[in-house]
Formats: C-alpha cells, structure tokens, sequence
C-alpha cells in the first residue's frame, strides 16, 4: 500500500519565485552556481588551506591502490575506513600520471575534492528547487558555496565532500518518489547511498536512519520505498565484504572496525576534542568565531531547523527535515560523548542550510513571519557568508609547503633533519637524512642539523615534541627560516649545533617527546 501524503504548493513570491521555461533555462542557473562555486574552490587552492595529516595519509592508501595493493599503512592493511575514496583517488593517481612527494600529490588531487565540492552546491540548489522555490535554492546554493568551513573541507583531499555529494544525490534521486511512484528510484538512490557507505561508514547512518525516521514519522515514507532504498544502501558494501571474505581478510577489517565503532560511540578517544591533552572545544570555537561565524551558526541550528522542517504538512519538506535532525543529532552526540573531530562539521552544515531554507520557506508560508523579514536575514547572512569565505580564500596558509621548497633548495641531500610532527613525518619522509627526532636526546642522538617545528601543534600536545622543545631551540638555535599562517601560527626550520644539542644531553636536558616516537 502507498502512503498518502499531503502537499503544500509554496506561494509564488515567498523567497521570490523564477517563472522558467525550457530544459536549457532550468539548467541554466544551476550550472552558473556550480561554475561559481568551482572558481571560488580553485582561488587559493594550495595557498589558502595548510596541508592536513588525513589527506597525507589518504594519499599514501591513494597510491597503494594505483599500485594494485589494497590500502596499507605502515606495512599494515588499512581498514579503518571502506576503500571507495581510495580507489578513487588511486584511479585519479594512475589515469594523470600523478608523481612526487605525498605532499606534491595533495595538491594536485585537491582539484577532485574542489569539483566534487562544487557538484554539493549544485545538488543543494536542485534539492531546495524541488521542495521549495527557484530562488530560497539559489540562496542555499550561494551559502554553501562561499561557506567558509565547507570551502576548507572541499579544498583538502577528505572523505567528507565525496560522501555528502553521493548521499545528496541519492536524496534527490528518491525526492520526486515521495509523492510518485517510481521503481527504478529508490534502487538508484539506494545504491548512492551504499557507495556513500562504502567512501565513509558514517555514511550508513546518515541514509538509513532517516528513511527509518521517514517510514515510522507521519507516513514521510512509504514501507516500500524504504525497504527498496534501504536494500540497495547495503549492496556496494556487501560486495566489498565478501571481497574480504575471499581474501582471508575479515577478521582483520573486523578488528579495525571495532576500533572505529568504539571511536564514533566514544568508548575510545584517541583523536578529536573530546580525547585526553586535546585542545578545549570551547575555547577553539571563540578563537576561530572571527574565521567561521557563519558556519557555527548553520551547525547550532541543525537539530532545531530539522524538527521544525519534519513537522511540515509537505512530505519532501519533511524528508528534508529528517535529514537535518539526523544529521544535528549526529554532532550533538559526538560533541558531548563520541569522538568529535574538525571535519565532522560538514555533515552539518550542509542538511541544517537545507532545513532552515524549508523552515524559513513555510514560516512565511503560514503567515508566522513577515516575508521582507526572512528575506532580509536571508540575504544578509548570505552576503556575510560570502565576506567570510573571500576571506578564507585571500589568507596565505601554506607554510608546510612552503618550509618544503625552502628544505629542497637550501640543505643539502642527506643532511640530517629532524621532525617533531605526525603531519611532517607524512609530508616530508622517506627522505635521506630525515627523521622522527621529537626529543633533545634524540635530535643529538642522530647529529641533527635542523629541526622544524609548528608552533601550534606542539603547543597544543598534536605534535610528537614538548612544548619546552621550542623553548629551548629559542635559546639555543638559530631559526633559519619560518612561515606563518593561521593553522600552525609559525612553522620554522632551526640550525642546531651539534655540539650544543650534545652538552644538553649530557647535563640531562633531554626533553623527552609527549606522544608517537620515544626514541
């Protein structure tokens, strides 16, 4: 049986409405956004954004693929995450010939992320079209194009761009199957969501809780459009299971696996804010508010722009708002119990845009708010979104890449330089002379010549290195070069004297390192 469902045709004028005609003019402004957000990702595509740790290592898994190995890390299968984004990225790797250090291949595939970043908003403008108006999409679209935190994740080699685009096309594949009947819908949208599932485990979630919520909350769904879309999520990640089981390698993913549900359900932190010597969340929000305002915004108010949307007498509205509490609810949870990490955000900020467009549509709709009213916030906030992420483009925050093209012209192949980074280690090893030296002892231990150092990272506990390591380099060397920029404030390459680094030691001056290596 199909479930009935009630509809409410939104008012031409509310948000502005666009009277269209033709395939190539429904098409027209869609793809403009897209060019749009597009050009803004490629301005300051390998200056505006600091090399990450996450997109070293997905490189690194990038590579192993291209090689025909599955991911491995360290010598050790990688299961952690599913393959999809590595083979992916593995494919990019072997089609373009793409060479050099792992942090040369960073910037080139940053270009995918960018496109895929871009497709987002185009997907976000159609999705909003569809249950809205032509002109609340166009300002969904604009806001997501210019956010400044979506911008940052779209313009780095992570997994959170590719599974938001793959899952926002599966939703609007199955949107017009909400009030229509249409087979082949919920099956294709279905395997969207798997290989969203198969990019990124949180995937599941984020599809198949709101088409359970949808099936159970005010007939939002019809039973077989669940259990068809539902079915088909599971496909793509059974294929790669039974890959592993063939391969002898189950036991192995399970292993990883634990370990990651453990992480999500914050039985284990080892990374994020909520883990032990990490940095306070709340005093990281103050510092980057002045950067990422509007984003903070979008993420506060997706819980509550999903349960108002979920109460609409229009289905694909509430749909929409499931989504969003789903999504909210998801980093309520990891803020407070589950391992909460940076990057998380944009599975946030993306549904809440979406949600608040419906909240914002209906509320006019219903007379609850004055149309010039919603408008003018709507704009407004807009326009203070695109000022925030002008802004994020235009900042010089390269210095790991910059600090490597100082290493490769000034010192030497097989001078001795020590690294006191997880993100140094990724970007700059193997190389001849290079290693991981976080403490005094060690950096005497091997004759070191150089050491770089981020501030930040070391002040915060993320790097391997004691902050009093800084201290004394301060005292004791000479910082030969140093480039700033606002994620690690100062990355700096110091001569050291070997003779003086060696006296240290033997006065018992070691500085011992506070994480990774203890050598």
């Amino acid at each position: 049986m199909t479930a009935t469902v009630r509809t409410i045709k939104p008012r031409a004028g509310v948000l502005g409405s666009l009277r269209v005609q033709g395939a190539w003019w429904y098409w027209l402004v869609p793809v403009a956004l897209g060019l749009g957000a597009f050009y803004i990702r490629a301005v300051g595509l390998r200056t505006a954004n600091e090399v990450f740790i996450d997109e070293l290592t997905y490189v690194d898994l990038a590579r192993d693929v291209a090689d025909g190995y599955l991911p491995n890390l360290n010598g050790e299968l990688f299961f952690l995450h599913p393959p999809g984004w590595f083979l992916v990225t593995g494919l990019v790797v072997k089609a373009f010939g793409l060479t050099g250090s792992a942090i040369e291949v960073v910037y080139q595939l940053r270009w995918l992320n960018a496109v895929l970043g871009a497709l987002v908003v185009v997907l976000a403008y159609l999705i909003t079209r569809r249950v809205n108006n032509a002109a609340a999409a166009t300002l969904v679209a604009v806001v997501l194009a210019f956010d400044p935190f979506v911008l940052r994740m779209d313009s780095r080699v992570m997994m959170e761009t590719p599974t938001t685009a793959l899952l926002m096309a599966g939703w609007l594949v199955l949107l017009p199957a909400v009030r229509h009947s249409a087979p082949w819908r919920p099956v294709v949208a279905g395997l969207l969501f798997g290989c969203a599932v198969l990019v990124k485990d949180i995937g599941f979630v984020l599809a198949v809780v709101p088409l359970l919520l949808a099936l159970v909350w005010r007939r939002t769904l019809a039973p077989r459009l669940v259990l068809v879309a539902a079915g088909a999520t599971i496909v793509p990640y059974a294929i790669y299971l039974v890959f592993l089981l063939l391969g002898g390698h189950l036991g192995d993913w399970w292993t990883a696996k634990s370990l990651g549900l453990g992480r999500m359900a914050g039985l284990v932190q080892i990374s994020g804010f909520n883990a032990p010597n990490a940095p306070n969340l709340g005093s990281r929000l103050v510092e980057e508010v002045g950067r990422f305002g509007t984003s903070y915004v979008l993420i506060l108010l997706c819980l509550l722009a999903g349960v108002g949307a979920s109460f609409s007498a229009s289905a694909p509205r509430r749909l929409i708002g499931l989504i969003a509490l789903v999504s909210g609810a998801l980093g309520v949870y990891a803020a407070f119990i589950g391992t909460l990490e940076e990057q998380f955000g944009y599975y946030v900020v993306v549904p809440s845009a979406l949600a608040l467009a419906v909240v914002a549509v209906e509320s006019v709709e219903r007379g609850l708010l004055n149309r010039k009213l919603v408008v003018g916030v709507a704009v407004a906030f807009a326009a203070l979104t695109a000022v925030l992420g002008l802004s994020a483009r235009l900042v010089t925050d390269d210095a790991y890449r910059r600090v490597d093209a100082w290493l490769t012209k000034n010192v030497p192949p097989g001078t001795k330089v020590g690294l006191t980074g997880v993100t140094a280690e990724f970007a700059y090893l193997p190389r001849t002379g290079y290693g991981v030296w976080p403490s005094l002892e060690s950096l005497a231990k091997h004759d070191a010549e150089y050491v770089v150092t981020q501030r930040r990272s070391l002040r915060d506990g993320y790097g391997y290195a004691a902050p009093e390591l800084l201290d004394w380099l301060s005292r004791n060397a000479l910082p030969v070069y140093s480039a700033g920029g606002p994620t690690g404030e100062q990355t700096t390459v110091w001569q050291l004297s070997t003779y003086r680094t060696a006296k240290a030691v033997r006065t018992g001056e070691r500085i011992p390192p506070v994480n990774g290596p203890h050598e």
